[in-house]
C-alpha cells in the first residue's frame, strides 16, 4: 500500500557510510538478502526473541558484516533507518481504496515500530480516511505474525476471521500471522517470491479487485 523511498538497501547503504564502515556495496545487498533468507527460514523454528523484528534484523546484519552487533548499535541502526525512511502511496494505492472504501470495512495491522505514528504518515499520503481502524505493533506490544496481534484486530472491529480477507507483502509476517489466525490472505508479491503454500497472490494491489 506504501512504498518505502528511498529502498531500505539504499538506505543502509548510506547509515553504513555515514558510521564510516566500507564493506562494499555488494557485500552489503547481499548481506541484507542473507539475513532476510535466514529469518524467513527460521520462522517457527527459533525461540521466542525479546527483541523487535527491526533489531533482530539489524544484529544479524551487522554480524554478517563483520560489525559489533550488540542490542545498542543494532538499535542506533534501527534508530537512523526509521528516521531516514519516506513512504509514498503505491500509483494504484488510492484508486483500489477508493473502490474497496464503502464495500469493505477496512483496518491495518502494522508491524511500526518507530517514533512517528501510523496514523500521521496515512493522513500525510490521504488514506487514513480510508480506513475504520488501524493497530500498531509498538502500542500493541506484539508483531505480526504473532496471532495475538490479528486477534486483537478482529475483536476491535468487531469481525469474524473467516469473513475477513487480510492483504500484504511479506510471506512470514502476513500470509502465516493470516493463516494462523484463521483469516483469508491473499499475498501481495510484488517481488515473485516463493509462494509454497499456493497463496492466492496479486503482483499489484489493484489485481484484488477481481477477487473480493
Amino acid at each position: 500500500m506504501l512504498e518505502i523511498n528511498p529502498s531500505p538497501k539504499e538506505i543502509y547503504i548510506a547509515i553504513f557510510e555515514q558510521m564510516g564502515v566500507d564493506i562494499g556495496r555488494e557485500r552489503l545487498i547481499d548481506t541484507i538478502i542473507d539475513v532476510k533468507k535466514h529469518l524467513d527460514n527460521s520462522f517457527g523454528h527459533s525461540p521466542v526473541e525479546k527483541d523487535s523484528f527491526p533489531i533482530r534484523f539489524n544484529k544479524l546484519l551487522l554480524e554478517g558484516c563483520g560489525l559489533r552487533c550488540d542490542s545498542n548499535t543494532a538499535r542506533q541502526v534501527t534508530i537512523e533507518f526509521a528516521n531516514r525512511i519516506r513512504f509514498t502511496n503505491y500509483p494504484e494505492t488510492r484508486m483500489v481504496l477508493e473502490r474497496l472504501w464503502g464495500r469493505f470495512r477496512l483496518g491495518i495491522i502494522s508491524n511500526w515500530n518507530m517514533d512517528r505514528d501510523l496514523n500521521d504518515v496515512l493522513r500525510e499520503n490521504n488514506i487514513l480516511k480510508y480506513f475504520d481502524y488501524t493497530l500498531a505493533s509498538k502500542d500493541f506490544g506484539l508483531e505480526k505474525p504473532d496471532q495475538a496481534i490479528f486477534e486483537r484486530a478482529l475483536c476491535d472491529m468487531k469481525v469474524d476471521a473467516e469473513d475477513s480477507f487480510y492483504i500484504g507483502d511479506s510471506y512470514i509476517e502476513d500470509v502465516h500471522g493470516a493463516l494462523n489466525a484463521g483469516l483469508r490472505p491473499i499475498f501481495v508479491n510484488r517481488r515473485s517470491e516463493p509462494n509454497p503454500l499456493c497463496i492466492p497472490s496479486i503482483s499489484t494491489l489493484d489485481e484484488v479487485l477481481a477477487m473480493v
